[in-house]
């Protein structure tokens, strides 16, 4: 029999699927700050330009200085209108 006109089985599915949607939840909330902090480097990778070195011709990371500049124009908000394209995968994770 049933409970108020359910089955069991939907019963059961019913618990299985909040159970699942309740360890999605706290999964996500887990990772959300080390997703984000990750994700703002990856933007910040690409914000940041390499400069030429006139000698070897080859790409030298800028100054430690010039980097913290440009982290704190990021954080501020001052950056919000440049428009950074990269690649994502469709899944990265299975979840």
């Amino acid at each position: 029999m049933g409970y108020v006109g359910r089955d069991v089985e939907s019963m059961i599915r019913d618990l299985t699927e909040l159970s699942v949607n309740m360890l999605k939840k706290e999964e996500h909330e887990r990772v959300k700050e080390k997703a984000t902090l990750a994700a703002e480097e990856r933007i910040l990778d690409i914000l940041m330009p390499k400069r030429r070195s006139i000698a070897s011709g080859e790409a030298e990371e800028i100054s430690d200085q010039s980097a913290g500049k440009i982290r704190a124009r990021f954080k501020s908000g001052s950056m919000n209108d440049r428009v950074v394209e990269l690649d994502v995968p469709d899944r990265a994770f299975p979840s």
